[in-house]
C-alpha cells in the first residue's frame, strides 16, 4: 500500500470491526497497517470481504494475511465459488464487491447476462473461463485483454461449450413390448370396456 492508501484501509478496517461488533483502536490499527502493509488495497479489501463471507469472528492480521498469501489458483475458486452462489440465489449483492469479480462480469457483458448465460449454458465451462480469467488478471494487475475482445472470446467460449440439444420424446407405441404383457393389456381392455358397459347398463 501507499501512504495513500491509509485512510481506505482504516476505514475498510473500521467497517470489518463494526460488522463484528467490535471496537477499533490505535493499536489494533497499527499492527494490521504494519503487517499488511506490503499488499495492494484493494488486494486487502478483498481477503476482507472473503474473510467476512467465511468466518463469525473478528479477523486477526495473520488471518488476513493468510488469504493474501493463498495461492493465485486458490483465490480463483474461492471468488468462483462466492460468484457462484450469488448466481444460484440470483443475489448480485453476494459478490460482495470484490473488484476483480465485477470487472470480470462486466466484460462478459453484465449481471443480467451473466445470469443468462449461467441459466441457458453448461456452468463448467463458465467456471473454467471465470476462473482462468481471474488468474490472469490477479497475475497481471492488470487488464491482459481490451474489454471488447474479451466480450467476444467469452461469447464464443459458452457456445462452444452449449449442450447439444435433447433428442425428441420416444413414442410409447415404438417401444417394443413383450408378447405376454401385450397379451395382458389387451385382456385389460377387455376388463375395462366390459366393466363400463356393465355400469351403463346398471344406470339404466
Amino acid at each position: 500500500m501507499k501512504s495513500s492508501d491509509q485512510k481506505s484501509f482504516v476505514q475498510t478496517l473500521e467497517n470489518v470491526m463494526r460488522f463484528y461488533d467490535k471496537v477499533l483502536d490505535e493499536f489494533t490499527i497499527s499492527a494490521f497497517w504494519e503487517i499488511l502493509k506490503q499488499y495492494d488495497i484493494q488486494d486487502i479489501q478483498s481477503a476482507f470481504l472473503r474473510y467476512m463471507g467465511q468466518k463469525e469472528f473478528a479477523p486477526k492480521p495473520a488471518s488476513i494475511k493468510k488469504i493474501l498469501d493463498a495461492p493465485i489458483e486458490e483465490k480463483a475458486r474461492w471468488a468462483w465459488d462466492i460468484a457462484f452462489k450469488a448466481l444460484m440465489l440470483g443475489d448480485e449483492s453476494l459478490l460482495n464487491n470484490d473488484p476483480i469479480t465485477i470487472k470480470i462480469i462486466t466484460e462478459s457483458g453484465g449481471w443480467q447476462k451473466w445470469v443468462s448465460d449461467f441459466r441457458t449454458f453448461v456452468r463448467i465451462p463458465m467456471r473454467y473461463h471465470f476462473i482462468r480469467r481471474y488468474e490472469e488478471y490477479t497475475r497481471s494487475k492488470e487488464n491482459p485483454y481490451p474489454s471488447e475482445n474479451y466480450r467476444e472470446e467469452y461469447d464464443q467460449f459458452l457456445k462452444s461449450h452449449e449442450p447439444p440439444p435433447l433428442p425428441p420424446p420416444t413414442r410409447i407405441e415404438s417401444l417394443p413390448i413383450n408378447p405376454k404383457i401385450k397379451e395382458l393389456l389387451a385382456q385389460l381392455k377387455i376388463e375395462l370396456r366390459s366393466n363400463s358397459s356393465v355400469k351403463d347398463e346398471a344406470q339404466f
